[in-house]
């Protein structure tokens, strides 16, 4: 088995790149890493250590303050649960996800794109490029109207809202310090309070 010939170490974060689109596929569907996050976007396997406390905490935050939106909805909130996105049957993993009850499933563990309200992302040190480079591009892609990227290592903390997705990128992107409303467009139509998120 794959997972047993790839050595992960603790609190590393590894990639599988340079092999076809299949042999990726293969790969993926092949991995048993437990209490790892497993990803397949951009032409790479990206596989990441356990959340910090820290990340936890940002997005416990995030899920408690869209709970009264997404119950108004008839929409819930998702943590870690995997997303498929056609045609290049990618499987990226944010950290929290928006979909609507009757979200569409791809598998018990992957959700399909185009039933996704929204993506978010907490930046940590090893997902810093990922998070602001190919998860846009890759959420973007997939049609996803609201990326929504955290980044606690910013010096005041900073959210960044993606937003308008066309083609490989997002037409609108709009970043505030923590701490500032943030208008989050539709299907939300509604003000985040960004400083819930803060330790």
């Amino acid at each position: 088995m794959v997972s047993e010939r790839l050595h992960v170490p603790d609190n590393a974060r590894v990639e599988v790149s340079g092999v076809g689109h299949d042999e990726l596929l293969r790969i993926y569907e092949e991995l048993d890493l437990p209490g790892q996050k497993v990803e397949l976007y951009d032409g790479r396997i990206v596989v990441s250590p356990t959340a910090s406390r820290q990340h936890i905490r940002i997005v416990m935050r995030l899920y408690r303050a869209l709970d009264d939106l997404c119950g108004e909805r008839g929409w819930e909130s998702l943590p870690d649960i995997g997303l498929y996105s056609a045609p290049h049957e990618e499987r990226p993993a944010p950290d929290l996800i928006v979909v609507p009850l009757d979200a569409p499933e791809y598998d018990p563990c992957h959700i399909v794109s185009h039933g996704v309200l929204m993506a978010t992302e907490v930046v940590s040190r090893s997902s810093v490029t990922d998070d602001k480079d190919a998860k846009p591009r890759t959420y973007a892609q997939a049609g996803i109207p609201v990326y929504l990227v955290i980044d606690p290592l910013d010096d005041p903390w900073t959210v960044t809202l993606y937003s308008q997705p066309r083609g490989a990128r997002y037409e609108t992107i709009t970043q505030v310090t923590a701490g500032d409303p943030l208008d989050l467009p539709e299907p939300f139509g509604s003000t985040l309070d960004t400083g819930v998120l803060l330790d």
